[in-house]
């Protein structure tokens, strides 16, 4: 007898010590615990007239496995942005699939909830079992309330809304019809490679016509439009702008402690400076004489600002006195001696008229120097074209196969043969990228983003030169394919089976996506979507900024953002 008392005594312990645990998980935890709501906010929202409860929303959010997500507000706030909209799309499938005379008995939902796996938002997922692997109702339905704050009947309607969308997502993956001959396309498009050598051509190599004044004028007449589209894009800067001063300068330099050559500079920059003050063209006398880098510009270094322009400490000092149209005295540097002048000035927030003048000089500047660049890669991509090797033509460290088929050289004729311009090599380099396929970006490795030129090379064969010169950014290219590797078609044979089969799902789930979106997107149009912008926040966030005192902004929501499709590249 005192042993059966001793036995129900220590049951009873274990019964009241896991009712404290299951009473403080409930609390921390359950249904009433803090989620994402504000006080007087009864559901998250609705969608073509089927409300979502508070309670929909968090067990969504326990399903997905957010709850247990560390992170900033902000962060988690994304992320329940994402599983609204898969609450969203569930909702307007199941929709879909009820008008389509879809229907789930309570028979489909119970046995899949017996054979041990439910629908998490779309994704199959294991239910809890018992301790020896089979269905344990008593362990399910604690599972299901203490964990996701539902019942087993809201349950078993929330699979019901999963099993209608997983029956119109099947419904829709009927529609996709996928041919051999597509996927074997598909494929010898993704495993065919090339090899790239290329020749950049950069303009910032060349000399600007920037110092060409009635050219510039010229320049500026005829290209408004594209002066004010610039600043419109930049306007930022020529917003609040220090005092800054526009300057030209002309240097003419000596090396230090050298006062023999300090004696010579210093008499022709005074010869410079007399020129200057009788009425002589600074532009000129500047590209004629001065040293500074600026010469090619007729001495224009452009807008500085004014409490550092950045010309040397003396002659910093001296311009910061000078008026506008004022010319500096002769100034004595340690190496150099300088002669500035201030064109301009100017501060705070620019217009149009204020700033074409310095956007017409850049534009000029780089269409200068790009003509240039252009002109000298059109003169060497001839004499590829022609026939003569890339490693001929620039320089390359070590030996190139280009691919070149000298049996067709030789059948079309070596134009470049006896012409006096192969003797001529560039100083610019070859370089080459690695074997790569296509991506749909048309990312080329150490080129840049072209979908063009990917297009393009992809169709040429080893030891073709690109046809025209070719511009990714700023820069210019002569482009030659000096290996490709085709798609083994074996290869393909040998995989057809499960090839189709992965080609197929592809093309399913993104047509399937596709039509999800476009059903958001109609819903939307129609108002037939609605959603509390504060279940993204948790009660604790939003009390805690309101207790100090600070204001929260509801977070802009946009249904179905995070399910936009992403086309996968056919052709």
């Amino acid at each position: 007898m005192l042993d059966v008392m001793r036995k129900h005594s220590r049951s009873f312990l274990i019964y009241v010590f896991f009712g404290i645990i299951i009473a403080v998980f409930v609390i921390n935890f359950g249904p009433q615990s803090a989620g994402c709501v504000t006080s007087g906010t009864s559901y998250a929202g609705t969608v073509t007239g089927q409300r979502i409860s508070i309670a929909d929303f968090e067990y969504a959010q326990s399903v997905l496995g957010l709850r247990q997500r560390q992170g900033s507000e902000q962060q988690l706030v994304q992320l329940r942005k994402m599983v609204m909209d898969r609450l969203i799309a569930r909702e307007l499938l199941a929709k879909r699939a009820l008008d389509m005379g879809y229907k789930i008995p309570i028979k489909e939902i119970r046995d899949m909830i017996f054979s041990g796996r439910y629908l998490a938002l779309g994704q199959p997922r294991p239910l809890i079992r018992g301790e020896d692997g089979a269905f344990d109702y008593s362990r399910f339905s604690r599972y299901v309330r203490y964990y996701w704050g539902l019942n087993v009947k809201r349950f078993q309607d929330q699979q019901r809304r999963e099993l209608l969308a997983d029956k119109m997502r099947k419904y829709l993956e009927t529609v996709v019809r996928v041919s051999e001959d597509e996927v074997k396309t598909d494929w010898v498009f993704r495993n065919t490679k090339v090899k790239l050598a290329y020749v950049r051509f950069s303009p910032g190599d060349y000399k600007s016509n920037a110092g060409d004044a009635s050219a510039l004028a010229d320049w500026k007449t005829k290209n408004k439009a594209r002066i004010a589209a610039y600043y419109k894009a930049n306007k930022s800067s020529f917003s609040k702008l220090p005092e800054q001063l526009l300057l030209r300068v002309i240097e003419l330099k000596f090396k230090s402690g050298d006062k023999k050559a300090q004696a010579a500079a210093k008499k022709k920059a005074a010869a410079l400076l007399a020129k200057l003050k009788a009425g002589g063209d600074f532009a000129k006398i500047a590209s004629e004489s001065s040293e500074h880098e600026s010469k090619s510009k007729g001495g224009l270094v452009g807008w500085r600002n004014a409490s550092d322009p950045g010309i040397g400490k003396e002659a910093s000092k001296a311009v910061a006195k000078l008026k506008k149209d004022q010319l500096s005295a002769l100034v004595a540097e340690t190496d150099r001696f300088v002669i500035a002048r201030v064109d301009g000035k100017r501060k705070g927030d620019l217009t149009l008229a204020q700033a074409e003048d310095e956007i017409a000089r850049k534009l000029f500047a780089e269409s200068g120097a790009k003509g240039q660049a252009m002109a000298e890669a059109k003169k060497y991509l001839a004499r590829a074209t022609a026939g003569e090797k890339l490693s001929e033509i620039f320089t390359y460290d070590g030996t190139l196969d280009e691919g070149d088929d000298d049996k067709k050289k030789k059948a079309a004729g070596d134009k470049s043969d006896g012409d006096d311009s192969k003797a001529q090599k560039s100083d610019k380099k070859v370089q080459t990228t690695n074997l790569f396929t296509r991506n749909a970006a048309g990312l080329i490795p150490r080129l840049g983003i072209s979908k063009p030129l990917s297009d393009e090379v992809f169709k040429l064969g080893a030891g073709s030169v690109v046809p025209h010169v070719v511009s990714i950014g700023k820069l210019l290219y002569i482009v030659k394919v000096i290996e490709r590797k085709n798609a083994d078609l074996g290869e393909w044979t040998k995989r057809r089976d499960d090839l189709v089969e992965a080609f197929a799902n592809r093309k399913q789930a993104e047509f399937v996506r596709k039509y999800t979106y476009d059903l958001c997107k109609a819903a939307e149009k129609k108002k037939l979507i609605s959603i509390e912008s504060s279940v993204f926040f948790t009660r604790g966030y939003l009390a805690g900024q309101r207790k100090a005192g600070k204001k929260v902004t509801m977070p802009a929501y946009e249904p179905c953002k995070t399910i936009e499709p992403r086309p996968m590249p056919l052709f």
